[in-house]
């Protein structure tokens, strides 16, 4: 009787073990490490580049607004060294070298301000400017100084329009509005003096 009380206590712990060494994977999973973050850094890495933010609109049209004042004084300094050559009578040629000097001085101070855009506004005042020049040029004596007075009383009648409308509407920085607002005042001031030189002719 004790010989089978033990074969059975035996028999039963043997089982509980089989039994423990059976179910403890299933009931007691292994505990697995915590899942790092997706790895930020190679995510990055092949993450497309992020886009640079456009240009703004001020800074562009800075530039436009530069780009025509720069076409403005490309023409006034190429038509008063073509006025010199002329050999133009000694008023006309004083206005002619104000002229060049002064839109020279303006255009240096342009071009510090900032890139002048070369858009297709800009290309054709350029191209007009050419032409007009071209037709100038055919002239000689009293009827070139005639038509080189009037085409300054027109080109600085139309500079100011363009200051006044265009070019104070586009510019945004303070430096810019500042530099047109001293150009108009300068523009004025050679749109005075050609017309006393056409009413004197």
């Amino acid at each position: 009787m004790k010989t089978s009380l033990l074969l059975a206590g035996a028999l039963t712990i043997a089982t509980l073990a089989a039994c423990d060494r059976r179910e403890m994977p299933e009931n007691q999973p292994t505990p697995e490490p915590a899942t790092p973050a997706p790895d930020t850094a190679a995510a990055a890495s092949t993450a497309p580049a992020a886009t640079p933010p456009a240009p703004t609109t001020a800074s562009s049209d800075d530039s436009l607004a530069l780009g025509l004042l720069g076409s403005v004084n490309e023409h006034e300094i190429a038509a008063a060294r073509q006025a010199k050559e002329k050999k133009v009578s000694a008023p006309v040629l004083a206005y002619a070298e104000m002229m060049e000097t002064e839109h020279g001085a303006n255009q240096a101070k342009t071009q510090s301000l900032g890139t002048l855009a070369s858009t297709d506004e800009v290309k054709a005042m350029k191209e007009q400017g050419t032409a007009e020049l071209a037709t100038l040029g055919q002239k000689s004596g009293k009827d070139y100084e005639t038509a080189y007075i009037d085409a300054m009383v027109k080109g600085h009648t139309d500079a100011l329009a363009l200051i006044d409308t265009r070019l104070l509407t586009l510019a945004s920085s303070e430096a810019v509005k500042q530099h047109l607002t001293d150009t108009r005042d300068h523009v004025a001031k050679h749109l005075e003096a050609a017309q006393k030189l056409q009413a004197g002719k």
